[in-house]
C-alpha cells in the first residue's frame, strides 16, 4: 500500500516533499531516486531531473505466486512507466528497478545518498521481509547517506505482530527494525501526526481516507478524521 525508491543527488543534496511512496535514495554526482507511486513521482522525479536521476523501486510481478498481486504489481508498474514516458520534459528519464522483497537487490542503482520509504514498514514486518529490505537499503547507501521512513503509527507499546495487519506499527518497533540493519536514528518529526486518528477501526487504517473501506454511513466520520497518524523518521548510515 506504500511505495519505495532510491536516488542520487548532485552535491549530496536531496529534496523531500509530501510524497506518498516508499524508499528513495539519492547520491552525489548524479541524482537518482526510486519510487513506485505516480504521486511520489510527480514530486521527486522533476526535482531530480536536472543533475540527477530518479530510480523507482517496484515490485517484480514475476516473483509472486499470487495472481492478484501479480496483476496489481503489473498494473502499478505500467502506470508509473507510462507516466514517465508521457512527459519526459518534466520527469526526465527515470529508471525502474524491479525487486523481489524477499531477496531485494538494489546494486543496479549504484551507491545512493538517500532512500525514502512511505507506508511500507508495516507490510514488510507482517510479511517477514523487513530485515532484508532495511539491509538492502543500508548496502545501497553511501556512508553518511540517509533513510527516511514514514508509516501508520500504532500507540506506543503496541505489539506490532498484532497491529501490523491493521496497517499500524509502533514507532519503537520500526526504529528497532531499522537500527538492527546498522542505521542510527538521526531525527523525528511530527509533520505527519494526526491526533484524531483513534487507530481502532474494524477495517484497519484503510477505513480512513483515501481508501475509505468502511460502509457508506462511516465515510463522513472518517473524512473528518483525515488520513492516518504517521511517524516520520530519519536515519543515517554511519561514516
Amino acid at each position: 500500500h506504500g511505495e519505495y525508491g532510491v536516488a542520487r543527488v548532485d552535491s549530496g543534496r536531496a529534496s523531500r516533499g509530501p510524497c506518498r511512496a516508499g524508499p528513495a535514495a539519492y547520491s552525489a554526482n548524479k541524482r537518482r531516486a526510486k519510487a513506485a507511486d505516480p504521486l511520489d513521482a510527480e514530486i521527486l522525479a522533476p526535482v531530480l531531473k536536472n543533475g540527477g536521476k530518479y530510480i523507482a523501486v517496484v515490485n517484480d510481478p514475476s516473483k509472486t505466486t499470487s495472481e492478484r498481486a501479480k496483476e496489481y504489481f503489473t498494473a502499478q508498474n505500467t502506470q508509473l512507466e507510462e507516466k514517465f514516458k508521457s512527459n519526459p520534459s518534466l520527469y526526465g528519464t527515470p529508471m525502474l528497478l524491479a525487486i523481489d522483497a524477499k531477496m531485494p537487490d538494489l546494486s543496479a542503482a549504484g551507491p545512493v545518498d538517500m532512500v525514502l520509504t512511505f507506508r511500507n514498514a508495516h507490510n514488510w514486518m507482517s510479511q517477514g521481509t523487513d530485515e532484508a529490505m532495511f539491509k538492502a537499503f543500508y548496502a545501497a547507501l553511501k556512508p553518511g547517506g540517509v533513510l527516511g521512513v514514514t508509516d501508520h503509527r500504532a500507540a506506543a507499546g503496541t505489539d506490532w505482530t498484532v497491529s501490523a495487519d491493521s496497517g499500524y506499527v509502533s514507532e519503537e518497533s520500526v526504529i528497532a527494525a531499522v537500527t538492527k540493519a546498522g542505521f542510527t536514528l538521526k531525527a523525528k518529526s511530527e509533520i505527519n501526526a494526526n491526533p484524531k486518528d483513534t487507530k481502532d477501526y474494524k477495517e484497519g487504517v484503510w477505513a480512513l481516507p483515501p481508501t475509505l473501506a468502511g460502509d457508506a454511513a462511516s465515510k463522513a466520520a472518517m473524512q473528518a478524521i483525515g488520513e492516518s497518524d504517521r511517524m516520520t523518521l530519519l536515519f543515517v548510515k554511519p561514516l
